[in-house]
């Protein structure tokens, strides 16, 4: 299925060659065969796929219109086109790698995959901003006001000033005979808090028995991998494979989209296997209804909007668990945002980007949030925390009403319809 979609983006490629006289055909064909030369770097251990980079950096900017950090900034140098042509040239050393200037574009991205979603050559721009910033690392040049994340990462496991991962926390659960891990988010043990509780009520109800090993936990390692820290991902991947596959649990749920990714595919594409199976609550949710399990009969009488987490809707192609869920809910009314599914808008906290940029973050968080309001839902809804933290933060600067007790998580929803107290 994936074939035929990346051929369905290239076959107009097809026509433009046809239709092309035999001279331009044979310059273009001739050029083709030399291709090499535009995306070689002689620079030392450098992995980053410049054969992409030149594919984008030739693009008349067909994904500028919905590109967040280029509509926000309304600074053409930060189009995914221009991004990738500074990081082409960096890479092929016509532009220094040390050049502020440059590095800043690099972080100019909210890794949200708006980009790859209208792409005709199926590529990432966000994925190829994190391979340079991996690049970064390899010459100590991740900037110096990203370097607290990765201190705080050797403190306490995660980027967080204090640690949530302690003996001492209310969410410190250690049932014996254990079947899931639950590996609470670092943004969900901080800021999420009623997320949190309100996913253990759904556990406890299910009479199911977990972990979380908050006394053994790292973070995921995404925040370090997306600005740079690579090498410390890695590390923090193998702590987490062999405190989860020393548990003896036949499940992995996470409550954020950023953990699952980093559990199920970075970790494997970087050859480290976890042997339970991953899945994220909303997942695990709706098989419990399925299956009688979870029976969610009290109404909830309430409009609700939706917002679709990026890493969920364009990362994994996945955008109806959760509406089935809602469903599910006897008096829940869904009102979709004007973008949703796969067109969905980054909250403005993808991609690190609230560190590296953050007025522009909020601003995008803001934009993000009046969209959601449009319909006057009772509860804007998602299945991401640091989604859900962003619209928080966003509130406090918006001069509409506002939301600080509407934004909610699925799993809220789905326990305040089952009843439970959280």
């Amino acid at each position: 299925m994936e074939i035929i979609k990346k051929f369905s983006k290239q076959k107009w490629l097809i026509k433009l060659i046809m239709d092309m006289d035999k001279e331009d055909r044979g310059n273009m064909l001739a050029g083709y065969k030399k291709r090499k030369r535009y995306y070689t770097s002689n620079l030392p251990d450098f992995e980053v796929n410049l054969k992409n980079l030149a594919k984008c950096a030739l693009c008349p900017d067909m994904c500028g219109f919905d590109a967040p950090c280029l509509l926000i900034s309304k600074n053409t140098t930060l189009s995914p086109q221009n991004k990738s042509r500074l990081a082409l040239f960096m890479g092929m050393e016509r532009i220094p790698m040390d050049n502020p200037s440059a590095i800043s574009v690099l972080y100019s991205c909210m890794n949200c995959d708006a980009c790859k979603h209208w792409c005709p050559m199926d590529i990432s721009t966000g994925e190829l901003m994190v391979e340079m910033r991996g690049e970064l690392e390899k010459r100590d040049l991740i900037p110096e006001k990203l370097h607290h994340l990765k201190n705080r990462i050797d403190d306490n496991g995660s980027v967080f000033e204090k640690a949530p991962y302690t003996e001492e926390s209310e969410f410190n659960i250690d049932m014996p005979n254990s079947e899931v891990f639950y590996y609470i988010g670092c943004v969900s043990a901080t800021e999420r808090k009623s997320m949190v509780r309100a996913n253990i009520a759904l556990l406890n109800h299910l009479k199911v028995k977990f972990t979380t090993k908050f006394g053994d936990r790292n973070c995921c390692g995404s925040p370090l991998y997306k600005v740079g820290y690579k090498s410390v991902a890695k590390d923090l991947a193998q702590k987490n494979k062999d405190i989860i596959n020393a548990s003896k649990t036949k499940i992995v749920l996470t409550d954020c989209p950023a953990c699952m990714n980093m559990l199920k595919s970075t970790y494997s594409d970087w050859g480290v296997k976890i042997k339970p199976k991953i899945l994220h609550f909303k997942d695990f949710i709706l098989d419990k209804i399925e299956k009688g399990e979870l029976k969610p009969d009290k109404p909830v009488d309430k409009v609700i909007t939706y917002h679709d987490p990026c890493i969920f809707a364009r990362g994994l192609g996945e955008t109806e668990i959760s509406r089935e869920v809602f469903a599910k809910i006897p008096g829940l009314e869904v009102k979709e945002a004007y973008l949703h599914g796969e067109e969905t808008r980054c909250c403005g906290y993808g991609g690190g980007y609230h560190v590296t940029n953050k007025e522009l973050s909020i601003k995008e968080g803001l934009i993000r949030l009046d969209q959601l309001r449009k319909h006057s839902p009772d509860y804007i809804v998602s299945t991401c925390p640091t989604c859900e933290l962003s619209f928080l933060e966003a509130q406090k600067n918006s001069k509409n009403d506002k939301y600080t007790d509407k934004i909610k998580d699925l799993s809220e929803i789905v326990a305040e319809s089952l009843g439970l107290n959280f």
